[in-house]
């Protein structure tokens, strides 16, 4: 009988010392995972774009931007998740930079502000090139990510029958508009009251920052640096106010020295 019950007190100790072992090991994972930058999730400002006041949740703020950087919960209910995006380096679209978002006390977006952080500096890549079509999309990906492609060298031929290219691409530290310049014909066209945040987008590239605020309304800006690839336009900023249904009702614009 005695020997049954130092056995049953052993089994009791070991089941609370695993229990203790499984919590520590997941309480770990839980700070590892809330504490570093969201590493599959580049800053990507059309999907962004998409989050809708009133409408979106939390939970599909986690499934288009991954676990928050931080969280905070006020007295009146009122929460703020923050997420911080490093440059993708696995391949993945998307710059770095930051997004903080309000909910209200039942879950869903009140509010939030965003910002890029384009790739600062200059770099020099070797890609492969398997067919003329190869290149288009490097070129577009590279403006997603914020890169101006200064140059691309002519074809090289490799012993073993692929073709190689050597590109120099530079970044802007400001976070301004990558392969768009200030083009003043252009910002003519806006309209208010006409033209909405999908055309801006369209004409100038995502904007370097966007803000929802608690009324419906948004603002968006643009800082545009001097063309180094040789096309068009120079350097300047738009910044431009979106009324809630998503059209223009104002804007302003500036160049900046030629």
């Amino acid at each position: 009988m005695r020997t049954t019950f130092l056995v049953l007190v052993a089994a009791a100790f070991g089941l609370l010392a695993g229990c203790a072992t499984q919590h520590r090991v997941a309480s770990t994972t839980q700070s590892r995972n809330s504490g570093t930058n969201a590493p599959n999730f580049g800053y990507d400002d059309r999907q962004i774009a998409r989050i809708q006041r009133g409408d979106t949740g939390e939970a599909q703020l986690l499934a288009w931007f991954g676990l928050p950087e931080s969280r905070e919960v006020k007295p009146d209910g009122h929460a703020r998740l923050s997420w911080g995006f490093s440059r993708r380096t696995d391949g993945g679209q998307g710059p770095a930079g930051a997004l903080s978002v309000s909910l209200t006390p039942d879950g869903k977006v009140e509010a939030y502000s965003a910002r890029s952080l384009l790739p600062p500096g200059s770099r020099t890549i070797e890609i492969e090139e398997k067919s003329a079509a190869d290149l288009r999309e490097y070129r577009e990906q590279w403006r997603r990510e914020g890169w101006i492609v200064l140059s691309v060298s002519a074809p090289l031929r490799q012993a073993d029958g692929t073709v190689r290219r050597k590109v120099e691409l530079a970044g802007s530290e400001s976070g301004s508009a990558a392969g768009w310049g200030y083009d003043d014909h252009r910002i003519a066209n806006i309209r208010r009251g006409e033209t909405t945040d999908s055309q801006l987008l369209d004409w100038f590239g995502p904007p370097c920052s966007r803000n929802l605020q608690p009324d419906g309304r948004a603002q968006l800006a643009w800082t545009f640096a001097c063309r180094t690839d040789g096309g068009p336009g120079h350097s300047g900023e738009l910044k431009a106010s979106l009324a809630p249904n998503g059209t223009v009702d104002a804007y302003s614009a500036r160049p900046g020295p030629q």
